[in-house]
Parts: structure tokens; sequence; C-alpha cells
């Protein structure tokens, strides 16, 4: 696999054991914002074969020269998205949402990222204007396309391994010391934070690092 340079100058050649296509809830189709094109093994080096007769290249970050985001006003977003759900404010934590995926429909970027689609297979390909407003008053939805959004707008950027953690998505680990579930998860807000935030209350400084 080649990340953002490497032997084979970053043109991020890799077989089908990492995912290329991701179900968005909304549409049903696959998200858009995974850009890549997908091509024979007969036009990729011989060391990056695959076993399916296919290789993939990721659009994103096409080059070892691709600038790799560290903030993003998106990730903000789906902060406030979050902790408004936790709040029980789901209307609000909705309305953040769409303003990713609406920011998502007129992003303009480089290369082949600009046109947000993917090619190859399979060949429903879709593209960034087809991104269609999330809607829904049930909380436990609400949470699961914010982590759906988390995955797909932030593809490549170093950020899943987090979530997969934060998210409990994988929350099993070999050799694990066995601790009681609940504060051992992550680290509390700071009691600072806390007295200077009044939009905090208890119940919501809980529920960011207790296990429900």
């Amino acid at each position: 696999m080649s990340f953002l340079g490497g032997p084979n100058g970053g043109v991020n050649r890799f077989d089908g054991s990492v995912y290329l296509f991701l179900p968005d809830p909304v549409t049903g189709n696959w998200d858009p914002r995974l850009p890549h094109s997908v091509g024979n093994v007969a036009e990729a080096t011989e060391d990056m074969g695959s076993e399916f007769g296919l290789t993939a290249e990721n659009l994103k970050f096409p080059k070892a020269e691709s600038e790799l985001p560290v903030s993003r006003a998106a990730e903000a977003m789906l902060i406030i998205a979050e902790a408004r759900l936790l709040a029980g404010d789901l209307a609000e934590a909705v309305s953040y949402i769409n303003q990713v995926r609406a920011a998502a429909r007129v992003r303009v970027a480089g290369s082949g990222y600009a046109a947000g689609s993917s090619r190859g297979w399979p060949p429903s390909a879709t593209t960034v204007s087809d991104l269609q407003d999330f809607a829904s008053t049930d909380s436990d939805a609400i949470y699961a396309q914010l982590k759906h959004e988390r995955q797909a707008e932030f593809w490549l950027e170093l950020r899943r391994w987090q979530d997969v953690r934060y998210y409990e998505i994988v929350p099993a680990r070999w050799l694990a010391p066995n601790v009681a579930a609940g504060m051992h998860l992550r680290w509390p807000p700071a009691p600072e934070e806390i007295a200077q935030n009044p939009n905090l209350t208890v119940a919501m400084t809980q529920s960011v690092y207790v296990s429900n």
C-alpha cells in the first residue's frame, strides 16, 4: 500500500482489502466523497497486482506533495452537531450535518477531487452533486449518520483510528487489560473548561466520557 509517497511516488494504488465504496445511508448509493478511479491490473506496476484483477487510485491526495488538511470547518460543524445531539437538540444536530453535506456538494478541489466522482467499478458512480440532505427525528439514526459523515468526509485524513476508538466502533482489543467500562475509556473534560462554559451541563460532560 502506498499512501502520500512511498515506493510508487504517491499514486496510492492498493488492492481490495481497503474499502473504496462506502454506501451513503441517505441515498443508498456510494458516497462520492471517496474519490478514486479503478482500473485493470495490467495497467499497474507489477508489484501492485491484485487477485481481483483491479487496482485503485485515490484522487483526493494523488501526489506525494498533496497537502493534508490539519483543521477542517467540516469537523467543527460535526463536533457541534454531536454536542447538540448529546444535549437533545435533534433538529440542530441534523442542521449541522446537512451543512457539511451542502458544503461537500459545492466543494472545489484539485485534480479529480473537484469532480468528486468514483470512476470505474461500479458503473453507477455518483458525484458530490448527488448528496442529498439528511432528515431524521430519531437520535440513534442521527448518531449513526454523524459517524458516517466523519468516515466519508475525512477519508484518508488520518482521523479514522481516533474515531474507531472514540465511538467504540471496534471496542475489543487483543491483550488489553481488564478494566471496568466507563471513565476508563476517555479523559473527562477539565473542570476549568466546564466552569467556564455555561452551555455545558453535568449530564453532557458525563456523556462525553462515560459509556452507556
